[in-house]
């Protein structure tokens, strides 16, 4: 479950990583509405629809687009996410099952 859910989210970031560049630029908070759709897709691959919703909105709070773009580089290998990226995990885990 864990693998699973940690695939998806590095597909979901690569995703985000290589449409980024081409985003729009939606005004107010979180990210663009193309790296917004471009993580979801992503994700739902090897998740489920409330937890992806749950990691997008809790990234999106905790981190500017660039930020998180720039956190993502770091997850070239899902066995050694970084611990940003597990700590949402954990959390939208435990509030999913709660």
């Amino acid at each position: 479950m864990w693998g699973n859910r940690l695939r998806g989210l590095a597909l979901a970031i690569s995703m985000v990583l290589v449409l980024g560049a081409c985003g729009d630029d939606d005004a107010g908070s979180g990210f663009d509405s193309t790296s917004r759709n471009a993580y979801m897709t992503g994700c739902l691959e090897d998740g489920n629809e409330a937890f992806c919703s749950c990691t997008l909105d809790e990234f999106e709070q905790r981190y500017s687009q660039d930020e998180f773009e720039a956190l993502a580089l770091e997850l070239s290998n899902p066995d050694e996410a970084p611990e940003a990226f597990v700590e949402v995990i954990l959390m939208c885990i435990s509030e999913l099952d709660g």
